[in-house]
């Protein structure tokens, strides 16, 4: 049996891949320094983090282990607000942050603070709408910071290139 028969290749040959460049750390911190006290938490957590995008809207206070310093990963929120496990099933996972993360602060400040509450919610406490973050609150923030075409999926690769760096 042929699992690919059937399937219709949209991409053109040599189209190749996007290059996602992850921002500088004079990057970021014009970001950081530029951003509303809600909005850096979310920043700097997905530039420490390394989180997708829907992982991160679907993160929920019961994931965060304080004490033992990591956060579990076993969800994902998609564009039509829909919650389900991470794909693949292999992205269920623990993931290290450091003591200096600040979420203890953001949870004693948020208005939705019980443990199946979201982490980063819309202000009704529901799933945020990536896009109306990206389009209301990032592109506004990079115009002010002066950081140009920065896109959300690239703190993902900051972070990851930062665990390089620092482990070699």
């Amino acid at each position: 049996m042929n699992a690919a028969r059937g399937i219709e290749v949209i991409a053109r040959r040599d189209q190749g891949s996007k290059k996602v460049t992850p921002p500088t750390k004079a990057e970021l911190s014009k970001l950081l320094t530029k951003a509303d006290e809600d909005f850096k938490i979310a920043v700097l957590f997905a530039a420490a983090s390394g989180l997708w995008a829907g992982a991160l809207g679907a993160l929920r206070w019961r994931h965060i282990d304080f004490a033992g310093q990591e956060i579990t990963v076993e969800t994902r929120v998609d564009q039509f607000k829909e919650e389900d496990t991470t794909k693949p099933e292999a992205g269920i996972r623990e993931v290290p942050i450091g003591a200096g993360m600040t979420l203890k602060a953001w949870r004693l400040r948020s208005k939705f603070s019980k443990a199946d509450d979201l982490v980063f919610p819309n202000r009704r406490g529901g799933f945020m709408n990536h896009d109306n973050r990206m389009h209301r609150t990032f592109r506004p923030l990079r115009l002010k910071a002066e950081v140009a075409g920065l896109k959300w999926h690239a703190l993902r690769h900051f972070a990851i290139s930062t665990w390089i760096t620092s482990s070699s």
